[in-house]
């Protein structure tokens, strides 16, 4: 007890001191050297302290104290967060240095960091950083010993499984963060081509201005509607149905919205074939990429314009930018599934060659629209603005000349094509085997409907399917004026193909007429070439070919109504208001969805001028006194006639053509009174000069 207090006056006094001479008092402990005796007497304790620590052990916390320790903490985090929240205080807790800041201490920090930094220069020069290509290279090395490692772990252990590759989920945060860039980038790379625009000359702007023209009025003429179902995609739809519908959510997703587009991209991009499809040259677009890298029939820049524009243009771009969306999005996802259907069936143990899954693309391609130009490539952009899709046309060629099974995939040191081996060329024979059999189960199930809804097909009945390859009828539907083709842009090509081989054509009037030159006034091989030719124009240079014949392919009469209608509207919505006034308002929207879904409707009705009805029956019939041919062929030519011209009876016909040859006699004559009468006549019959 004495110590104690002895040492408790000391720190008095010590304390004391230090506060009236205002200097603290610094103790320096004075160490004892030990002797032997010390040096005994410590080892003793420390056996002593390891023995007793083996019978009583060391002393622990019990689950109480540990709660009651840990309910400590946590109260006080909670304290602490809710004086933050009601201060507001939302900057991170740091740690602060209490230590006073003096010139010596700041002095002292800053020779430290000159000797840091010299020191860090040494070890620069004695081992100098890497360029990024030594880093990049180094890396690549790196990667190829780690994989070259793992596969000699995998051979040592007799590991043969395939390891498919792990598909990336994002988070609703990264899917949005992903949108978020590649619009930014986006953005950037469409100022960046109007600040190249800017250094054009006059004449590459007018050029450039009048092709991106042409791409708008092409992606005008081609939107609101879905065609890529049935259209491009029909081939493959047919063989598989179920690979096509699963195909259509995503384009509606990408209809409604970009971020829908660009999330079916990313599945399709985070795929374990993904890597192959770009290695075997499968097509995949990207409508907001360069000319080369879009579908053919949204090619353009047009679509950077829709935010420039006023409110009126900028939603109908806006429904245009949307269609090209579910254009491009259906036919990626179709593309991307049926190739990895077909690799799964063709691989073993799920993998292909390199040349097997280039065969594999090269069909799907083909399949799809997205045909092979050839030497022709390097002009497709060129092909483009002349052509309204110049590889969707290649490739239906190619595909009837099954291109795909035998054409060269690569070319051997010699210069020798490689062809499709047999097993792929025996899986492509197949693929061409399912869509055969999907067109056979669609025609008998259209003849069944067809048949039970209307009767027996044909020429007197309001229905039938044209068998001749040289009609342009060619397996078209007919329901009474109008056609359906249902056959995806293959059924034009194996009737040019048809006549060319063959030299003849028939008619819509059923008659077949021959194509060898020397016939005057008849069409040649030559003639039907140009006119395939001309049907496959883009909408712009199409019109600039009606303008100067004056008439359209099928013989319409060029006004600046039809001309302005050929290059902004629709197809698919052209014929709509015409069918529901006809069919009644349920049938002409069934009408125009089949137009939208991908297969072409021809309406062959026409309004029929008094004035020049005789002739047209005469050019079919011949003169009523002379008639040619048999009785039965002139009744046939002017029932055929009659039915395509809504309204006119076959009396009427027969009366117009009589009046018409009164008129031309009278003229003949010089006897005016008559020519009246009869043309007052002939009038009468059809007021306001139509059939109604």
């Amino acid at each position: 007890l004495g110590a104690l207090k002895t040492r408790l006056r000391n720190q008095i006094a010590d304390l004391e001191t230090q506060i009236e001479s205002g200097e603290r008092i610094v103790k320096a402990r004075t160490e004892l050297m030990p002797d032997e005796e010390v040096a005994e007497l410590r080892q003793r304790r420390d056996v002593l302290k390891q023995q007793f620590d083996e019978i009583f052990g060391q002393k622990e916390l019990t689950d109480a104290q540990r709660v009651r320790n840990a309910t400590a903490v946590v109260k006080r985090s909670i304290a602490e967060y809710e004086r933050r929240i009601v201060e507001k205080d939302l900057t991170p807790k740091r740690r602060v240095s209490k230590t006073p800041d003096t010139p010596e201490l700041q002095a002292l920090r800053a020779r430290r960091d000159a000797l840091r930094d010299e020191y860090q220069h040494l070890q620069d020069l004695a081992n100098p950083k890497m360029t990024p290509e030594e880093r990049a290279d180094s890396a690549y090395k790196a990667n190829l010993t780690r994989r070259a490692a793992e596969y000699r772990e995998r051979l040592a252990n007799r590991d043969f499984v395939t390891r498919k590759r792990k598909i990336r989920e994002l988070s609703p945060e990264a899917e949005k963060a992903r949108f978020e860039f590649e619009e930014a980038k986006l953005a950037w790379l469409r100022e960046k081509v109007a600040e190249e625009r800017t250094n054009r000359t006059v004449a590459q702007k007018i050029f450039g201005a009048a092709g991106e023209g042409i791409n708008l009025s092409r992606a005008m003429v081609t939107s609101i509607d879905f065609s890529a179902m049935l259209r491009q995609g029909g081939i493959v739809v047919f063989a598989h149905p179920v690979v096509g519908a699963k195909a259509v959510p995503d384009m509606l997703r990408s209809f409604r919205s970009k971020a829908g587009a660009s999330a079916v991209m990313n599945e399709i991009t985070n795929r374990p074939n993904f890597a192959w499809y770009q290695r075997a040259g499968l097509w995949l677009a990207d409508i907001q990429g360069t000319l080369r890298q879009q579908e053919e029939e949204y090619a353009g820049r047009w679509i950077g314009w829709v935010s420039r524009l006023p409110p009126g243009p900028r939603h109908l771009l806006r429904a245009v930018a949307a269609s090209g969306r579910a254009h491009v999005a259906f036919l990626n996802r179709l593309r991307a599934d049926m190739f990895d259907a077909l690799a799964a069936s063709l691989g073993r143990g799920g993998t292909v060659s390199e040349l097997e899954a280039k065969a594999i693309a090269r069909f799907v391609n083909v399949a799809t629209g997205r045909g092979s130009l050839g030497e022709l490539k390097l002009a497709a952009e060129t092909l483009s603005k002349l052509f309204f899709a110049p590889r969707f046309v290649a490739s239906r060629f190619q595909w009837i000349a099954g291109q795909p099974l035998y054409g060269a995939l690569a070319k051997d040191e010699l210069g020798r094509p490689i062809r499709p081996n047999r097993r792929t060329q025996m899986l492509l024979a197949k693929e061409y085997a399912r869509t055969f059999t999907g067109i056979g189960l669609f025609m008998s199930s259209v003849i069944m409907a067809l048949y039970a809804a209307i009767g027996l097909p044909g020429e007197e009945e309001e229905w039938d399917i044209e068998t001749s390859p040289i009609s342009s009828d060619f397996l078209k539907i007919r329901i009474g004026t109008r056609r359906i083709d249902p056959f995806w842009g293959v059924q034009q090509v194996v009737v040019f193909f048809a006549r060319q081989v063959t030299g003849k054509v028939k008619t819509t009037y059923g008659d077949v007429v021959s194509l060898e030159e020397g016939a005057f006034g008849r069409n040649t091989r030559f003639d039907v070439l140009v006119n395939f030719g001309r049907s496959k124009l883009s909408p712009a240079a199409g019109a600039a070919m009606n303008i100067l014949d004056r008439k359209n392919i099928v013989g319409e009469r060029t006004t600046a109504l039809t001309v302005s209608r050929d290059v902004t509207i629709p197809l698919a919505v052209r014929d709509i208001p015409k069918a529901m006034n006809e069919l009644g308002v349920p049938l002409g929207m069934a009408w125009g969805l089949i137009e939208m879904a991908g297969m072409s409707t021809q309406d062959f009705a026409r309004d029929v001028d008094p004035e020049k009805l005789p002739g047209r029956i005469k050019t079919l019939a011949g003169k009523p006194s002379e008639k040619t041919g048999t009785e039965a062929d002139y009744q046939r030519r002017m029932t055929i006639f009659v039915r395509r011209s809504p309204g006119l009876t076959l009396s009427q016909a027969e009366a117009a053509l009589k009046e018409r040859y009164k008129i031309k006699a009278a003229v003949r004559n010089g006897k005016r009174t008559a020519y009246g009468s009869a043309r007052n006549r002939l009038r009468r019959r059809w007021p306001k000069g139509k059939t109604k």
